[in-house]
């Protein structure tokens, strides 16, 4: 191959390389099937991660932290009215043993399926991005297999209840690091 058949093979893919840079600014519910959070114990922490779709996601590890795998991997589903901008802070986020064992309580009394993790900008934290955690009886659907266009009219709530059936708020906020409290 010469170097003209080269520089167009090169220039020949760079549209496609442009269209995947960058992690897509309407962030996702994420969720976990209830028997994988359930095997965590202790403190959670989780660390953004951008999945092959582009989409940013978090994953957990069990305190005291070790290099191995995480303990949970989120999955994403339907997108949320949270935009990633310029403007919000990413950082480590907690879950307290307290309110680990607290939502395990409630995913056997409420008889569960699924914890989904709502993004919220923290405002008390200046801009940190956090999430809500949910609670379902249904699995949500897959980001794959979910009509996004359909879904950005509607609100993050109705979104998830749309997707995964009926849902509870736990009433528990991820605790970004540095935290909000002890």
């Amino acid at each position: 191959m010469d170097t003209v058949d080269k520089i167009n093979t090169i220039a020949a893919t760079l549209p496609v390389i442009a269209t995947r840079a960058g992690v897509n600014s309407c962030l996702p519910n994420l969720w976990v099937e209830t028997s994988e959070f359930e095997n965590a114990n202790g403190i959670l922490a989780f660390r953004f991660y951008i999945d092959d779709a582009n989409d940013l996601t978090v994953h957990g590890w069990e305190q005291p932290y070790n290099n191995n795998r995480p303990a949970i991997y989120m999955k994403t589903s339907t997108d949320s009215e949270v935009e990633l901008t310029n403007t919000v802070y990413l950082g480590n986020l907690y879950i307290s043993a307290v309110l680990t064992a607290r939502i395990k309580q409630m995913i056997r009394d409420g008889d569960y399926v699924a914890v989904v993790f709502e993004p919220v900008i923290d405002t008390a934290s200046q801009g940190q991005l956090t999430y809500k955690v949910i609670l379902s009886r249904t699995l949500p659907a897959l980001r794959v297999n979910t009509q996004t266009d359909s879904l950005r009219s509607l609100s993050i709530s109705s979104a998830v209840q749309q997707q995964s059936g009926q849902t509870t708020d736990a009433g528990i906020l991820l605790n970004p690091s540095p935290p909000r409290d002890i």
